[in-house]
């Protein structure tokens, strides 16, 4: 039985998928973020409603991060 071909697949596997988790790291979510909403409630409906968020690292505390948003329903 020829494992090599499995040694290698799971090489493969295993450095696509360490790949994938470092760009998940907080610190890439740092920064300004811009776009549109789209609210349908009971009480609220609008579309295409410009909204910034802005990241930044959770001032004193480590590895938390914050944010501030121009959106009236993310708070």
């Amino acid at each position: 039985m020829k494992i090599y071909p499995y040694i290698k697949s799971l090489i493969i596997a295993v450095s696509i998928t360490g790949w994938g988790l470092h760009a998940q790291i907080l610190t890439d979510f740092v920064g300004d973020w811009t776009g549109v909403e789209n609210l349908h409630s009971p009480t609220t409906f609008y579309e295409n409603k410009s909204i910034s968020i802005q990241i930044s690292q959770g001032g004193d505390r480590e590895n938390y991060l914050i944010y501030t948003s121009s959106s009236d329903f993310i708070y």
